[in-house]
């Protein structure tokens, strides 16, 4: 089957520091082809969270009043100069400076996670992009962007689905978006209503646009307690675990040891993949139910913790104490246990004592997907290693 004149594009630019604190830029494209188009956006938007829980894992990003992310740029990164005063001149030199200066520091320091639509087709270009082929219709960044563009650029793409004859409508929902400019924009009362296909991204409804203007309130980040709800909601993936407790065995006639094993088993596919988030506390439907059977058991949170200082040295050589650590945080009424993974610089084996045949066995685990599997043949064990490390 043919595929359409349009595909998707995934693009991260980010910034990161050095052991001598020198910023150095990271840029990344994928590309996303399939003859059905739904298929290629579900592709590209899975790719977008990939990226995002990894920033979420190294503390790159924080949540604004409407549950959006935005990127943290790293602490070496300067304020963006205020050119504002020249906006008011009447001097082209002056204007001119102005833009030069303000558009050289979006290249250098803003950083930006879009998804992209990708025009092929000339005529589709200028009749659905409006002279435009690439068509960001989803995006987090470090710095304010304009959502009307990314809302305009949504319905262009319903536009183009239907002129391909992709009949969009039986995909799209209906939402409606207040922006900030809204009581001055000379709009009607009420919002107009715009069908799309669906993103992660909140729009700002009347009821919040209105009590923020009510309450005069700038857009601020949200509690750390709504941070980790929007990342619990988004479920499992290749840098997020669940599990539903530290040391404590839901299962009848297992042994004892085993939700000790299958959480360290959770942090080593972490560290020899790209680092990633446990979350203890969380039943096999995604719910919070909170550690109290770990409560009980143990005592106290600090007890907790020094279980998990205790685990790690008997799974694993005492080098990467420094790559984990542990907090707790209260969802619902209910105490978790967060335990954040950064990926290990070499291969990490897990060490396995089986005390009925008093053996220790060494295993090697990765990510893929949203679990964690063993990887058992040497020789692949072999290419993995080379791949993953020498490409970093």
């Amino acid at each position: 089957m043919k595929n359409p004149p349009f595909f998707y594009k995934v693009s991260f630019h980010f910034l990161a520091q050095d052991q001598n604190n020198e910023l150095k830029h990271h840029s990344w494209q994928k590309e996303f082809h399939n003859s059905n188009p739904f298929e290629a956006r579900k592709e590209a938007f899975e790719a977008f969270d990939d990226y995002l829980n990894n920033l979420e894992v190294n503390g790159r990003i924080e949540i604004d009043n409407y549950g959006n992310p935005k990127i943290i740029s790293p602490t070496t990164v300067p304020e963006k100069p205020d050119f504002s005063e020249k906006l008011d001149s009447e001097d082209v030199t002056e204007m001119r400076d102005y833009i030069q200066k303000s558009t050289s520091y979006l290249l250098e320091f803003v950083e930006t996670l879009d998804v992209l639509l990708i025009i092929e087709d000339d005529n589709l270009v200028d009749e659905i992009g409006y002279g435009d082929s690439t068509l960001a219709i989803h995006s987090i960044s470090s710095h304010s962007f304009s959502k009307q563009e990314i809302l305009d650029n949504l319905s262009r793409e319903v536009d183009l689905y239907e002129k391909c004859n992709y009949h969009p409508f039986d995909h799209t929902v209906v939402i409606q978006h207040f922006g900030e400019d809204y009581a001055e924009s000379g709009e009607e009362e009420g919002a107009e209503n715009y069908a799309i296909l669906p993103t992660p991204f909140k729009w700002i409804t009347k009821e919040q646009y209105e009590e923020c203007k009510e309450e005069n309130e700038p857009v601020s980040e949200l509690s750390e307690q709504n941070l980790w709800e929007n990342i619990i909601d988004r479920g499992e993936s290749n840098t997020l675990e669940f599990k539903s407790s530290l040391i404590y065995n839901f299962i009848p006639g297992s042994p004892n040891y085993v939700p000790r094993f299958n959480n360290a088993k959770t942090i080593c596919g972490f560290l020899n993949s790209n680092g990633g988030i446990l979350i203890i506390g969380i039943s096999d439907d995604g719910k919070p139910q909170g550690i109290d059977k770990d409560l009980e058991f143990l005592g106290s949170k600090d007890k907790i913790k020094l279980e998990v200082d205790n685990m790690l040295p008997n799974y694993f050589s005492n080098s990467i104490s420094s790559l984990i650590e542990t907090s707790f945080v209260k969802i619902q009424e209910r105490e978790l246990l967060i335990i954040r993974v950064k990926p290990s610089s070499s291969p990490i084996f897990l060490k396995n004592y089986n005390p009925v045949a008093n053996k220790t066995s060494k295993h090697f685990f990765v990510r893929r997907s949203a679990s964690t599997t063993e990887i058992k043949d040497v020789e692949e064990i072999i290419n993995y290693v080379f791949n993953h490390w020498n490409k970093n």
